[in-house]
């Protein structure tokens, strides 16, 4: 055969080749956000980022594309150019992410990436909560408890993982969609107009409008989730409606406690106590407070506003403010925890 005739033949079969097997892959935890795009494009275009130790997500490299993972939020196609590679086109995705995150590695995260992800929209778009520690009061009991409702649970959740299973085997790519009946769409209208409300001066959501302009969305999405998951048919309810309303308003309120005007204060102090982390770590306890005011980070570099946060870090215990007789130069302890002196 000659050259040409070979060629031919060798495209033919290239033609014939099988197309690759897609993967039932839905879970992702230590993922690039190129990574984790490509195996939704490959295979499943629903997935979900999980991590019951979210520091190493939030730290690595899966959230370093803000604006795709907004985009995916939002139900939009979103373009993965690549140079060494073929590039995608990743289209009508769903993505979940569920991180459970140490508040000490949260607040290291706000304090060096707060300000982009904020902006970003980002958290506006999550579910946020801190409960409450209950370190203290987990004693142990005799009594056999129940895992009725958890098997409940599990049983529903295994219903949901196989009817994804036969879409996926089926090639089955369309989505049931879901309305509001006559009067939670009413009800629908006057949570939206409450909520914008509050984003006024003087409302509860004044200053967070990246939080309450997603809100409404928000508990849509949840009345949606509740719908399916218990079953209900027909379109969404008021009752469920509003229970999705109340589900929201937990998560909400957690959400003004973290980021909300007092929240400010809070990520000052620990954008300035991380910083003096750095000495910490290397051994050293004492650091002229005009080291601070000449080299800290640039935000307190003018006196009224280091003094400011220096009190609230010396009234939470964090440093210790001194001086010595005969001298001067004011000192900030960094473990006053440590005793002496």
């Amino acid at each position: 055969l000659s050259a040409d005739e070979e060629e031919k033949v060798l495209l033919a079969l290239e033609k014939e080749a099988p197309a690759k097997p897609k993967e039932f892959k839905i879970l992702y935890e230590d993922s690039t956000s190129e990574a984790l795009f490509h195996g939704m494009y490959e295979n499943l275009p629903a997935a979900g980022l999980i991590s019951s130790e979210g520091g190493g997500v939030l730290e690595g490299r899966a959230f370093n594309d803000l604006s795709k993972q907004n985009a995916i939020w939002s139900g939009d196609s979103i373009t993965i150019d690549r140079k060494t590679a073929e590039s995608f086109k990743l289209v009508d995705a769903r993505l979940t992410v569920s991180l459970m995150v140490q508040e000490s590695v949260f607040s290291k995260y706000m304090a060096h990436k707060g300000g982009v992800s904020r902006g970003s929209g980002l958290w506006a778009r999550f579910l946020i909560c801190r409960p409450a520690s209950t370190q203290g009061t987990r004693y142990v009991s005799t009594q056999v408890p129940s895992w009725y409702h958890q098997t409940q649970f599990a049983s529903r959740l295994e219903h949901f993982l196989e009817m994804d299973l036969i879409c996926f085997r089926g090639n089955k790519k369309e989505k049931e969609v879901i309305g509001f009946d006559s009067e939670a769409a009413r009800l629908w209208v006057e949570i939206a107009n409450d909520i914008e409300s509050r984003m006024c001066a003087g409302g509860i959501l004044y200053g967070l409008g990246d939080h309450g302009s997603k809100l409404v969305e928000v508990i849509s999405r949840l009345a949606a989730l509740l719908h399916c998951f218990e079953g209900f048919e027909g379109d969404i309810s008021m009752s469920t409606l509003q229970a999705a309303t109340d589900l929201a308003k937990w998560y909400s309120n957690d959400f003004i406690k973290l980021f909300g005007e007092n929240s400010k204060e809070n990520d000052e102090e620990q954008e300035l106590n991380c910083w003096l982390d750095s000495f910490r770590k290397v051994g050293k306890r004492f650091v002229k407070k005009n080291y601070i005011l000449q080299c800290g980070p640039g935000k307190f570099r003018k006196k009224a506003a280091l003094e400011h946060v220096l009190l609230r870090l010396v009234n939470n215990s964090a440093i210790r403010i001194l001086n010595y007789p005969g001298d001067k130069t004011i000192y900030v302890d960094l473990c006053p925890w440590q005793g002496g002196l």
